[in-house]
């Protein structure tokens, strides 16, 4: 009873900090949209205000040529060549003060369609529940907490008190992760056990999974036993290799039996 109580109690406590990662995602990526909307709204205001001054200039030049070519008809003579030569030179007037097109701008109005929420989609993003067969676990690490020293999680299984530790290891001139299997409490007699360790990837084809089979005598309580590199530390700390989540932990899964008193 005490495992069943442990596993749905830490499942619970998983969920948790799956929805608070959710909101904290959907707050990010909704602060992302809103900085688009408004790098929108300033781009097209833009287009606005450059066109507004574009008109300005037009009623500018065509109050000069309205101008010009008054002043140039108005001195005009009865002689037909004289005519002729002030009609030439509104002309040249006219060129001269050349009325610019306007370039009109394909104006854009930002607009968010809402869409339905999948809750499905939503409920697979919180994670993926399994009903492990056997007396399994799941213990999450902090990377620097290991890395600054031994970690450890206290389990009841089969009515006995076990601890899952990690600690990072150094082994000749490379850093690695350990896992162990300890029982921490002295037995009157030999507990042999079969256990599985597993570093849990995003990918479950690349996780990390170690097989033991192990004796502990009465005198073995409190010691340790598993794996010295069940990966070199490099790889467990790139979060490109799917170890880690956003805030750098790693979940170990253990599958304990015990096979003999």
């Amino acid at each position: 009873m005490v495992d069943i109580n442990t596993a749905a109690n830490v499942s619970c406590q998983s969920i948790e900090k799956q929805i608070e990662q959710l909101c904290f995602c959907t707050r990010r990526l909704g602060d992302e949209v809103k900085v688009q909307i408004l790098k929108s709204r300033d781009d097209e205001l833009n287009k606005i205000s450059k066109l507004t001054d574009d008109m300005k200039s037009l009623v500018d030049d065509l109050k000069t040529l309205e101008t010009n070519s008054a002043d140039i008809l108005e001195d005009t003579s009865q002689s037909t060549v004289q005519i002729l030569s002030k009609v030439q030179h509104v002309e040249k007037v006219k060129k001269e003060n050349s009325l610019k097109n306007l370039d009109m701008p394909d104006v854009k109005y930002t607009w968010l369609q809402e869409t339905v929420i999948d809750e499905d989609v939503l409920k697979k993003q919180l994670g993926i529940l399994e009903n492990l067969i056997g007396p399994t676990f799941k213990a999450q690490f902090n990377l620097q907490e290991v890395q600054d020293g031994q970690k450890q999680v206290d389990y009841i299984i089969m009515g006995r008190p076990w601890k899952v530790g990690v600690k990072k290891e150094r082994l000749k001139d490379k850093s690695s992760l350990g896992v162990y299997l300890y029982l921490t409490k002295e037995e009157n007699t030999n507990c042999t056990v079969n256990w599985k360790l597993t570093l849990v990837n995003k990918n479950k084809l690349r996780s990390q999974t170690r097989d033991f089979d192990y004796t502990f005598t009465p005198k073995e309580y409190l010691t340790g036993r598993g794996t010295t590199a069940i990966i070199n530390w490099t790889d467990l700390a790139n979060k490109q290799n799917g170890f880690l989540d956003e805030d750098n932990h790693f979940i170990i899964k253990a599958t304990v039996k015990v096979k003999k008193n």
